[in-house]
């Protein structure tokens, strides 16, 4: 019985080749399956992962970030043995209604978008009910005892690009970015400030990120006011795009007249032409992180830090001199 135990919960090691040999024979002849409900019993566990995404647009999975976080938890998490439940939330109003049944996890990861005091409150709605909480790309409030935040060096990313782009010899410069606050947008807005200063002259202007042409309507309707500026930053590749498109229709040679700058090097990125300068994003390899850290934690019974930070890399393309 140790032996197929060991076999069943991924412990092959435990067992000799021979032994292992013949338990997975057995195991395909008779169709077996664990059965969930009883593993959770005997082990006081319910081997599940809720990742939850605070995001009012009903398309919240299309978004690149989103998908890749999901893509290294989900993966982490399939050797152990753990499955990944996502649930989609508009508002905080969504995330009580989710809390009010039985979830079956034994941990949350949380994206949220949003005020900096409606996120705040949701990840302690969610750590209200015991359960551990790893929020992703944002801060850990003061108040929530059992939680541990992962992110990566976004002010850093953003300060690089304005470093680049004035010492190529940008001085108008024009922030480009998704007009619901996620956290990470504001830590690159930051580092954009901390990198300008007084210095040089910000200008910002919000879109919907998640419509492609409204957010290329958006940048045309602000080229048509004729507002002067030499460099265009977008808060994400998907924007910046959008960016690059309008300049060229509007015959605006980039990055002779304007340069330009995404974030984040997503692989559709491949497919636009001249390659856009932007900063290489993490997102993948903080999802495979939240799934150590959550399984550590599971383990101990506590987070071993409070917080973890991913290290960011500039990529320069061809959409800056």
């Amino acid at each position: 019985m140790a032996a197929v135990s060991y076999v069943v919960n991924g412990r092959n090691n435990e067992v000799s080749g021979e032994t292992l040999a013949r338990i997975k024979e057995a195991i395909e002849t008779l169709k077996y399956q664990p059965n969930r409900r009883g593993l959770s019993l005997r082990y006081n566990r319910e081997f599940s992962v809720g990742l939850v995404i605070v995001d009012p647009d009903p398309g919240f999975l299309a978004d690149p970030f989103t998908t890749y976080v999901a893509a290294g938890l989900s993966n982490a998490l399939l050797e152990p043995g753990y499955a990944v439940t996502v649930t989609g939330c508009r508002n905080r109003d969504d995330v009580v209604r989710y809390l009010s049944r039985p979830v079956g996890v034994d941990g949350y990861v949380v994206l949220a978008s949003g005020p900096l005091a409606e996120r705040q409150d949701i990840y302690s709605l969610l750590n209200s009910g015991g359960l551990p909480v790893l929020v992703v790309q944002d801060e850990v409030p003061a108040n929530l005892a059992d939680g541990c935040a992962i992110m990566q060096e976004d002010s850093y990313g953003a300060s690089q690009l304005c470093q680049l782009l004035v010492e190529r010899g940008a001085t108008r410069f024009l922030w480009v970015a998704p007009a619901r606050p996620w956290p990470a947008i504001e830590r690159r807005r930051r580092g954009i400030e901390e990198a300008l200063g007084h210095r040089f002259e910000l200008t910002t202007l919000y879109c919907d990120e998640q419509d492609f042409q409204a957010t290329a309507n958006t940048i045309q309707d602000f080229l048509a006011e004729g507002r002067e500026f030499d460099a265009v930053i977008g808060a994400n590749d998907q924007i910046a795009i959008a960016a690059l498109r309008v300049l060229t229709e509007r015959g605006i040679s980039v990055p002779g007249e304007v340069q330009l700058t995404g974030y984040n090097d997503f692989a559709f990125r491949q497919y636009v032409a001249p390659a856009i300068t932007t900063v290489r994003s993490s997102a993948q390899e903080i999802g495979k992180r939240c799934a150590e850290v959550l399984l550590r934690r599971l383990e101990s019974g506590r987070f071993d830090e409070r917080s973890l930070r991913l290290n960011v890399q500039l990529k320069i393309g061809q959409t800056t001199r």
